[in-house]
């Protein structure tokens, strides 16, 4: 960016950094009725606290907590220093999140109903149940050159072993095995791909190409 434009950005990002320490001071006074009504609630007999007024305040006190909440989780000091840093112009002074991801889950989980929080945690449990028993089919590559493996970037399978010999994409028409390429003396390991009907390579750079069957 020119000059002009840098100045601009920079005064843009102070003016962001004073309105944050202007809404610290309103949340201080939100912190204050949370905990106002944190401690009316503790000193209400069980009754009262089951009643429609002690409901009312409740649902008061979780709603301000989670505002509250949301607001120390974003973390605003990280997202200004790398746009400071990405655009090459200084940056300004912000405190810190206050709060950071798991300290958020742990405060959203405790405002749960019982029945909610027993819900997700029968979830969490039969999941990691299935993860297990997967983990168990899909087990870890031994190096063999027939080999199929997992690289999904975002889940517990990421570099597993696929138990099967043929990959098949029905929508594309295709299959996949990997063996030994005929009629070379060595013994050279490929990758098949068979098509219903045609079949076509469409190379797009010089590791890199698009197989296309009947379907394309």
């Amino acid at each position: 960016m020119n000059k002009q434009r840098s100045a601009k950005a920079r005064k843009a990002l102070e003016v962001i950094a004073a309105a944050r320490a202007t809404m610290e001071a309103a949340l201080d006074d939100l912190r204050g009725i949370r905990d106002d009504l944190a401690e009316s609630l503790d000193n209400m007999s069980d009754g009262a606290r089951e009643g429609e007024s002690g409901q009312i305040m409740a649902m008061d006190h979780d709603a301000l907590e989670e505002l509250i909440d949301t607001i120390d989780g974003f973390d605003l000091k990280t997202a200004i220093d790398d746009a400071a840093q990405n655009l090459d112009i200084e940056g300004t002074d912000v405190p810190e999140a206050r709060l950071d991801a798991a300290e958020m889950e742990e405060r959203r989980m405790k405002r749960l109903p019982k029945w909610a929080a027993d819900r997700i945690a029968a979830a969490e449990k039969t999941r990691d149940i299935a993860i297990e028993q997967a983990e168990k089919v899909f087990g870890v590559p031994l190096g063999e050159p027939e080999e199929f493996v997992i690289w999904r970037q975002h889940g517990p399978f990421k570099g597993r072993l696929i138990p099967t010999e043929i990959v098949e994409v029905p929508e594309l028409g295709l299959k996949l095995r990997v063996q030994r390429v005929p009629g070379l003396e060595k013994k050279t390991w490929g990758l098949e791909i068979m098509a219903e009907r045609n079949l076509m390579i469409r190379p797009q750079a010089g590791n890199m190409a698009f197989i296309c069957g009947e379907r394309w």
